[in-house]
C-alpha cells in the first residue's frame, strides 16, 4: 500500500529504517508508519510471501493492527499471538485432609507408583521401572489386565517433577494411546494448598490425534482410573495422618 504523506519533509531515518525492517520480515504482523502527522497504517499478514497464512505447525495466530500518530509518541508495533492447539483437556479434582506438603511426598515420588500397581490390580496389572528415580526423565511401563479395551500396555516418561509448584507430568512415549492414532497423551497431577491440613488433588488429561483419529478421541478418554486412584489416596493419606495425630 503507497505511503502519502501530509507534508512535505521527508521522513526521519528511523522510520525508514522501520519500514525496511517491517517489508523485509515476511512473518510481521503489521506495521504502522508515521511522519508529521498520521500517513498511513500498513498492514503485513502473516501469509505475505509465502508464508502458512496464519497457521504454522498446530499454532494459532492472530494480529492487530495499531493506528498511531505523532501526537501519542506511541512506537511502531509489531505483535504475534500464538496459542498451543490441543483436541481435548479432561480434569477432576478432589479435597484432601492432610496438608500438602504430606500429600506430595506421595504424589511427587515413586511411591505413588508403587501405591497405585498394588491398590487398582483392576485398573492396572503392573507398572515396571524401566529407568529413572523418580524425577524428570523416569520411564514406566504399565501392563494393563488382560481383556482391556483398546491396548494392553504404553510407556510413559516422566517430563515434570517440580517440588515447588507440586506438579507431575507423564506423557506416553510407546505403545497404548499412540498405536490408537494420538500424538499426544499427557497425565498431570498437581497439589494444591487449601489451608494448613487441607489441599486439593487434581488429575489432568490432555491429549490430541492425528485427524483420523480425532473424530473418537474423546470417547476413548476416561479420567475415571485416575479419580480412583485419587480417591484411594485419600483414604491412604488420612488414615496415616490419624496414626500420627
Amino acid at each position: 500500500m503507497p505511503l502519502q504523506a501530509t507534508d512535505r519533509k521527508p521522513p526521519p531515518f528511523q522510520h525508514l529504517k522501520q519500514l525496511h525492517t517491517a517489508l523485509h520480515f515476511p512473518n510481521a504482523i503489521n506495521a504502522t508508519i508515521q511522519h508529521g502527522k498520521i500517513l498511513s497504517t500498513l498492514v503485513i499478514p502473516i501469509g505475505y510471501s509465502g508464508m502458512c497464512g496464519g497457521r504454522v505447525a498446530g499454532v494459532q495466530t492472530s494480529s492487530r493492527t495499531y493506528h498511531q500518530s505523532i501526537y501519542a509518541k506511541i512506537p511502531t508495533t509489531t505483535t504475534t499471538k500464538i496459542e498451543e492447539k490441543m483436541l481435548g483437556t479432561v480434569s477432576e479434582e478432589i479435597e484432601v485432609n492432610v496438608s500438602a506438603s504430606q500429600a506430595w511426598e506421595l504424589y511427587g515420588t515413586l511411591q505413588l507408583t508403587k501405591f497405585a500397581g498394588e491398590e487398582l490390580t483392576n485398573v492396572v496389572d503392573k507398572i515396571e521401572i524401566v529407568q529413572g528415580d523418580g524425577g524428570v526423565g523416569t520411564i514406566l511401563n504399565l501392563v494393563f489386565p488382560p481383556g482391556t479395551p483398546g491396548f494392553l500396555s504404553y510407556k510413559e516418561k516422566f517430563t515434570k517433577v517440580d517440588d515447588e509448584k507440586r506438579v507431575k507430568e507423564a506423557e506416553v512415549i510407546e505403545g497404548g494411546y499412540l498405536d490408537l492414532g494420538f500424538t499426544l497423551y499427557r497425565v498431570r497431577f498437581e497439589i494444591i494448598e487449601k489451608g494448613e491440613e487441607n489441599c486439593i488433588t487434581r488429575s489432568t488429561i490432555e491429549y490430541d490425534a492425528k485427524e483420523d483419529a480425532a473424530a473418537n478421541a474423546s470417547s476413548m478418554i476416561s479420567i475415571q482410573p485416575f479419580v480412583l486412584l485419587m480417591e484411594a489416596a485419600s483414604n491412604y493419606l488420612t488414615r496415616n495422618n490419624k496414626k500420627k495425630a
